[in-house]
């Protein structure tokens, strides 16, 4: 551990580990390490639940992120869907959605914009046709790129899409090319807060993300903890960003990467190692100390 401290009878309470994945269970190369899913299979020896709790959609959740591990549980979408799953077979727990002809006029705005967006239904991402050629401009890894590419289903016009689907949306995530930070990141900003129906975040790489305003990961997680019999003192969440934030405060034991923002950081009560060096896996170490 390399950052405050806290009661260790606190962490000896936690059964439910909360992991986001992006920045926090995946290392810089998008991938989990032989080391954290050792740890997370010596937790569930030792009775731990441990759970995904991310900004992706269910599908985002790739085989080899659980492979070979006994994670059967996922808050995705940073709160708005809630999977029970099992060699990739979901089951919808728990959903929070938006009106899909509400998004539909905001994809109408965002196609006006230099920006890359995903809309996220029933655990799945669409992605319309004229905005894939700004992923290759995203200032993030190569494998992020590539996971962009592979996991979303492309359609000729989304609003259209969303208009015949009639499918409630989960969440909707935008990313920018850096030569549109102070330009069309901020007037797309500025038009989502303007609507206080709409929680608008930021999960990594200056990307914007929106949900229904009654969803967080926190919410989520009073869900699941409700569902396996737990309490909140019971849980440690674990993350590196803006949409980390609720849950790490949720938490009887919050918990905050070595490249976390300083806001996560401050709203900590453990800083662990980075992505890097396998922060997961040591706080997971100290929980069974």
């Amino acid at each position: 551990m390399i950052g405050y401290m806290t009661d260790k009878n606190a962490l000896k309470r936690v059964r439910l580990i909360a992991l986001d994945l992006d920045g926090t269970y995946l290392n810089e190369r998008s991938a989990v390490s032989e080391r954290n899913k050792e740890a997370v299979r010596r937790a569930e020896e030792n009775g731990i639940h441990v759970v995904l709790s991310t900004g992706r959609p269910f599908c985002g959740i790739l085989p080899e992120y659980v492979k070979d591990t006994p994670i059967r549980y996922a808050v995705t979408t940073n709160g708005a869907g809630v999977y029970e799953f099992d060699q990739n077979e979901k089951t919808c727990l728990f959903e929070h959605s938006m009106d899909y002809e509400k998004v539909a006029g905001i994809c109408d705005f965002l196609l006006t914009k230099k920006v890359h967006f995903d809309v996220f239904m029933n655990g799945d991402g669409y992605t319309d046709e004229h905005v894939l050629k700004y992923i290759d401009e995203l200032a993030m890894p190569d494998e992020l790129k590539y996971y962009l590419h592979g996991t979303r289903k492309t359609v000729s016009d989304i609003s259209a899409f969303l208009r015949e689907r009639k499918n409630p949306v989960q969440k909707v995530t935008m990313n920018f090319p850096p030569a549109f930070y102070q330009t069309d990141r901020r007037e797309v900003q500025d038009f989502l807060t303007a609507d206080k129906t709409l929680r608008v975040v930021s999960g990594g790489y200056m990307n914007l993300e929106f949900t229904d305003e009654a969803v967080s990961k926190a919410r989520a997680l009073d869900f699941l903890l409700k569902h396996l019999g737990l309490s909140v003192d019971q849980c440690m969440a674990v993350g590196d960003s803006e949409n980390d934030l609720d849950m790490i405060r949720f938490a009887g034991v919050g918990a905050a990467m070595g490249n976390a923002s300083g806001e996560v950081k401050e709203a900590a009560d453990i800083v662990a190692k980075d992505n890097i060096h396998d922060g997961v896996a040591e706080l997971i170490d100290s929980i069974m100390e």
